[in-house]
């Protein structure tokens, strides 16, 4: 699994398959633009993350506010299916089959559960991986940029943060047994990587979870 600095941004991950050389988004039909929406500096700063990740085409996307107040990912022009909407090299990319030292020294706790929200295997490695990154002292200006770019807190979009009250407010059991599920699914997780790394907070862990979880 790689998690894209640029699609990062786009809730995108990639499952490699062999060891291609690039990361690439494509068209699953054709789009002819035809919209209204303001620009912002996260424009240019999305033109220069491209440059500084070799990624291309480097100005075919824009993070953009339409006129309905709605933030998003834009094409700048029409696209026709099976073009690549953004190609990136892997060796920009973050990956889990390189996890820091402090993850690989001990194994993660595997154990049988009965919820049908199952967290992944490559989850916590790409968790540290970005754990890592987070801390460096020698980040690259991309790596810099691009989380900058990311969220700070997704307490209040995600729903196995809210508390128990809102939750049941919804009236919503599907939900409710939901987050019941992935609040234990990732437990365990959070519990072994706060292990390995005691000097970091548990929100610490929790926030790049939560990055790595919605990619």
């Amino acid at each position: 699994i790689a998690m894209a600095p640029l699609t990062g941004l786009f809730a995108v991950s990639f499952a490699l398959q062999g060891q291609p050389t690039y990361a690439n988004l494509r068209s699953l039909s054709s789009s002819r633009t035809s919209f209204s929406a303001s620009t912002s500096s996260d424009d240019v700063e999305l033109s220069t993350l491209c440059t500084l990740f070799g990624a291309s085409p480097s100005d075919l996307l824009s993070l953009k506010t339409n006129e309905d107040g709605i933030r998003g990912v834009f094409l700048e022009r029409s696209v026709e299916e099976g073009e690549d909407i953004l190609k990136i090299p892997l060796d920009s990319c973050l990956r889990d089959d390189n996890p820091p030292d402090w993850l690989r020294s001990a194994s993660i706790t595997d154990e049988v559960n009965d919820s049908y929200v199952v967290v992944e295997e490559w989850v916590p490695r790409l968790t540290a991986s970005l754990l890592e990154m987070q801390l460096s002292e020698s980040k690259s200006e991309g790596q810099k940029l691009w989380l900058d770019l990311l969220p700070t807190n997704l307490h209040e979009l995600l729903p196995i943060h809210w508390n128990p009250e809102v939750v049941a407010s919804t009236q919503s059991r599907s939900l409710e047994l939901a987050v019941d599920s992935a609040f234990f699914s990732r437990s365990s997780i959070l519990g072994d990587l706060m292990l390995k790394r005691s000097d970091l907070t548990k929100e610490q862990f929790e926030m790049a979870l939560d990055l790595v979880q919605t990619r």
